[in-house]
């Protein structure tokens, strides 16, 4: 990679083009960011127990959000991940 200069197996061209794209999420539509739910959509039985308490409220793309820390991924699998993790409290509707 000329930007970070990871080296990469041979015949593995897919990956090499999957790491791309994480310097440059342009090329994918932008980055990913772990952003929530909707305000209004807080007290949804799917998300009642899932949002903390005094879980900070913020704006995106003009609405308001919450459940979201805000992290930034290049991929929705990473995005996923990090939703699924039991140590985190985040919430989000990728349907």
């Amino acid at each position: 990679c000329e930007t970070c200069d990871y080296v990469f197996k041979p015949n593995r061209r897919v990956d090499f083009v999957r790491h791309v794209k994480t310097h440059y999420p342009e090329l994918t539509g932008g980055p990913l960011i772990c952003c929530g739910i909707p305000v209004e959509d807080r007290y949804l039985p799917k998300y009642k127990r899932k949002i903390r308490p005094g879980a900070e409220v913020m704006t995106f793309y003009g609405r308001k959000m919450v459940g979201g820390c805000g992290k930034a991924f290049s991929r929705t699998d990473a995005l996923q991940r990090h939703l699924d993790l039991a140590t985190k409290r985040c919430v989000a509707d990728l349907a």
